[in-house]
């Protein structure tokens, strides 16, 4: 975690960045976040690590409250697609142009960065990661060297960690996405805890019809 200045509660803006386990077709984690401030999902399916780090630089204020949820390392960046689309369904890595080893050496400098910028720009920053952070969508750990220490190992659980044990309450889909009971129980179990926010109390009954009012995709 990085911190800035101390700021109330009341004017403190939180924002919230990562893939489409932070923004989808249903309540995601940042749904069920009680709002100390004003909160904006920036979260974009699909993303790469350096689109979130470049969405945080443009988008992320003075005192600030950041909360990213680290996409796959093995995501390619498609600026262009975004453009194109207004979504960024770039997903694995399955070119040639890269390595494995140039993509995690990627991602390690684009949230080195982006931690470098909130600590310049006072803003708070808290990291979670979608992902086992030295697996990615590969599905094979790596013990790739660091060029810098962005501390990956200290971070809470990962939501695809957490999701493992912790399944679906209401039917479950094709969609592997977690689901909504699964987003606020990672939120409240998680989240709320390692941020210091207070969350919403929603019952498993309620969490149960956001989960069967999910589209089978």
């Amino acid at each position: 975690m990085v911190g800035g200045e101390e700021t109330s509660s009341a004017q403190q803006m939180i924002k919230t960045y990562g893939c489409s386990f932070t923004k989808y077709d249903w309540p995601c984690w940042p749904h069920f976040l009680i709002k100390e401030g004003p909160l904006e999902n920036h979260g974009v399916p699909g993303a790469s690590n350096e689109f979130i780090a470049n969405r945080i630089k443009e988008t992320a204020k003075r005192h600030d409250k950041v909360i990213v949820m680290w996409s796959g390392f093995d995501r390619v960046y498609n600026q262009a697609y975004y453009d194109q689309h207004g979504h960024s369904f770039e997903g694995r890595y399955r070119g040639s142009d890269y390595s494995i080893k140039e993509m995690w050496d990627k991602t390690i400098y684009e949230i080195s960065s982006t931690h470098d910028h909130c600590k310049q720009n006072d803003i708070e920053i808290y990291n979670l990661s979608a992902f086992l952070f030295n697996m990615g969508e590969t599905r094979e750990l790596r013990d790739f060297p660091e060029q810098v220490d962005i501390g990956w190992r200290d971070w809470p659980i990962s939501m695809i960690e957490y999701c493992i044990d912790n399944p679906v309450l209401g039917k479950a889909t094709k969609d592997t996405h977690p689901s909504p009971s699964q987003a606020y129980r990672y939120c409240r179990d998680v989240v709320g805890p390692y941020v210091g926010t207070e969350i919403r109390k929603i019952n498993d009954a309620n969490l149960i019809r956001l989960d069967n009012n999910r589209l089978d995709r």
